[in-house]
């Protein structure tokens, strides 16, 4: 599996990972309704203070193990493969997807910051994915 990272909400840098020339950038996850999580060092494998961020995707939008199965049967990772369809794929997919999952609200999705504040974070908004990967820069 390749890193992946995301861009923060609050200050648009990236999330480097411990690997990179830049070292881990530390950071918040926030979630709507949960209690934000602190990664001081990600290591970019999509794990932030241990919470798997696509099966965190899943998750708040009520996705559970059962209606993943449904629709993955006999999958360990459906909750995940749940996740990264959700977070990753266009509207369009994502709208047949969530209808077979049972989702009926629109989606939401995990925010992360630098300075750790959720206020006026817009939770109905995807985050942006690093096109660096959180490793991969130009210029160290």
């Amino acid at each position: 599996m390749g890193f992946t990272s995301f861009l923060t909400a609050d200050t648009g840098r990236s999330i480097s990972n411990m690997y990179s020339s830049k070292g881990a950038l530390p950071v918040y996850m926030h979630r709507p309704g949960v209690r934000r999580v602190y990664e001081p060092a990600y290591e970019g494998y999509a794990v932030f203070a241990g919470l798997n961020v696509f099966e965190e995707m899943a998750r708040i939008n009520g996705v559970t193990r059962e209606s993943a199965l449904a629709v993955w049967p006999g999958r360990d990772d459906a909750l995940l493969i749940a996740g990264v369809y959700l977070l990753s794929e266009g509207e369009d997919e994502v709208k047949d997807l969530a209808e077979r999952l049972g989702i009926a609200k629109p989606l939401v999705f995990p925010q992360f910051t630098e300075g750790g504040k959720a206020k006026g974070l817009d939770y109905t908004r995807r985050p942006e994915s690093c096109p660096d990967q959180g490793f991969f820069y130009e210029n160290g």
